[in-house]
C-alpha cells in the first residue's frame, strides 16, 4: 500500500488488487487504533484500488487501512 499526491487537504491511497476480491472496504482516522473515523471514510464501498481522501485538516495526522471483501467476508486488511 501506498500515499500519494499528498497535500495540506489531501492524499491518495493506493493499494495492490487481490485474487478474489470483489470490493474494497477503506477506514480513515486521525486515530492509529481507529477508535473514531473520518465523516465519510467509515468502511467506504470501494472497487478499484485506489481513493482520493479529501478535505482534511492542515497540519493533522491521518491513518488509513482497507479491508478485502468478496462475497464470502473479508479476505484481509492491510
Amino acid at each position: 500500500i501506498s500515499t500519494t499526491q499528498i497535500t495540506d487537504e489531501s492524499f491518495t491511497a493506493n493499494w495492490s488488487a487481490v485474487a478474489g476480491a470483489t470490493s474494497y472496504r477503506l477506514d480513515v482516522s486521525i486515530d492509529e487504533n481507529f477508535s473514531t473515523f473520518l465523516n465519510g471514510y467509515e468502511s467506504l464501498q470501494l472497487f478499484g484500488v485506489s481513493s482520493n481522501i479529501s478535505n482534511l485538516l492542515q497540519g493533522s495526522k491521518y491513518f488509513w487501512r482497507v479491508r478485502t471483501e468478496n462475497n464470502v467476508g473479508t479476505l484481509s486488511t492491510y
